[in-house]
């Protein structure tokens, strides 16, 4: 197991390259051992998170919803009859009143 000064010095180190200020001053071995696994974790966290933010282009189709014939409901839009196309931010409660208006059949999924 490194030194308390070992692990200063690596802590110090690293905490320098990313620009994080740190504290040393009062931790155990423990501790110190503790913040310098942290910091290497959140150091490899950016290049893992590179690949996954660069797959939104095959992202999945949204869900479309529309009103079930027969029934209309009042919008911010203003009144939306049997088959038009009902989105979430067209309603007060947005998703939440989306999902009410499916389990009472006024709106159908496609």
């Amino acid at each position: 197991m490194p030194s308390n000064k070992e692990l200063i010095a690596d802590i110090e180190q690293l905490a320098g390259e990313m620009g994080v200020p740190v504290d040393t001053g009062k931790l155990n071995s423990k501790k110190l051992t503790a913040l310098l696994s942290d910091l290497r974790a959140a150091e490899a966290a950016p290049a893992e998170a590179a690949p996954a933010e660069a797959a939104p282009a095959e992202a999945a189709p949204a869900t479309r919803y529309y009103l079930r014939a027969g029934k209309s409901i009042t919008s911010k839009r203003g009144i939306l009859a049997d088959g038009d196309e009902v989105k979430p931010d067209f309603l007060a409660g947005g998703s939440d009143t989306i999902s009410l208006l499916l389990a009472s059949g006024h709106v159908v999924q496609r």
